[in-house]
């Protein structure tokens, strides 16, 4: 009898656990329908949908679900558009993953930069490459580069200074 007790309590605790991340998800994509101002439902649809790609990100990376819709909800942010956001999803979970960065924080990060430098988002990978390898080729961290990037992105555009070049000199 007592073994059966622990049974359905460890039932009842993993049921309770899977509801509540499911009621974290489903708030997350109403926080990211909010943002992006597309319906809940348009964010279900086609294939993949921007759901699909979210799971499938996590199921991919280290990244949970809620910090992968915390990524989509920052790249919303910036007026990036939904498909886009896809489009950059993977490839910044895996900067974020091999920089042991937080996967919303590394989505500002890119998504500023690329707003900084007048880039498109078809242009993030060329962001996170560069972003990873001035990283683990100098004493340059994550948060230098990320305060850096604020203040000489926009410079470095109107000097017509690309990307890499500055963050060689960073």
């Amino acid at each position: 009898a007592g073994a059966l007790r622990a049974a359905i309590g460890l039932l009842n605790q993993t049921l309770v656990a899977g509801v509540k991340r499911n009621i974290e998800f489903e708030k997350s994509i109403a926080d990211i329908a909010a943002v992006t101002g597309d319906a809940t439902d348009v964010l279900t649809e086609g294939k993949p949908s921007l759901v699909d790609s979210i799971l499938e990100v996590a199921s991919a990376t280290t990244f949970s679900v809620k910090e992968t819709a915390a990524f989509v909800k920052s790249m919303a942010r910036l007026g990036f558009e939904t498909s886009e956001i896809q489009a950059s999803m993977l490839n910044t979970a895996r900067a974020a993953q091999a920089l042991g960065v937080d996967f919303g924080t590394m989505g500002e990060v890119v998504g500023k930069t690329l707003n900084a430098f007048g880039l498109g988002v078809s242009e993030s990978s060329r962001v996170t490459d560069t972003l990873v390898s001035a990283i683990n080729s100098s004493a340059l961290t994550f948060e230098q580069f990320q305060l850096s990037m604020q203040y000489v992105a926009p410079i470095a555009r109107q000097l017509n200074v690309s990307l890499e070049e500055t963050t060689f000199f960073m």
